[in-house]
């Protein structure tokens, strides 16, 4: 694999801090964006980018995890909130054509993001999650 190389990203509210590795594509392929789980970094990706290798990928340190800024003090962590930086994001890359992969609570945030502003979204793959939890804990099996 091309080496990854960690980058700032400077969104209008927030800076986050990315694994980015740089290959020439097809431009018909998308971009891979991956957001990782809590207490967690862009690091989990490490040994599945790789296996990526012909795809461009950016492996994200969601707000207040790894290398990204924390939010104000003021501020909350709501699961609206990193769907928010998640829109930013995009919006800042550009991104037209990309598949977003997101484990626990990545991908809860990214079901959000996926279901309100799917627009050059080609899929969503969630790794060990259901989405966001919107009724009681016990009828989570049968959601």
């Amino acid at each position: 694999m091309k080496t990854l190389r960690e980058e700032q990203v400077v969104l209008p509210h927030l800076t986050v801090a990315a694994l980015i590795n740089y290959v020439s594509l097809d431009p018909d392929k998308p971009t891979l964006i991956f957001f990782h789980g809590y207490l967690d970094n862009a690091d989990s990706f490490i040994t599945l980018l790789p296996l990526l290798e012909s795809y461009q990928c950016i492996a994200i340190d969601m707000a207040g995890h790894g290398k990204s800024a924390h939010r104000s003090e003021d501020a909350h962590y709501h699961l609206v909130d990193y769907a928010y930086d998640v829109f930013q994001l995009v919006n800042t890359l550009t991104l037209t054509n990309f598949i977003i992969v997101g484990h626990s609570l990545g991908a809860i945030v990214s079901s959000l993001y996926a279901s309100t502003k799917p627009q050059g979204l080609r899929a969503f793959v969630a790794i060990e999650s259901c989405g966001p939890l919107t009724e009681d804990e016990n009828t989570t099996p049968n959601q």
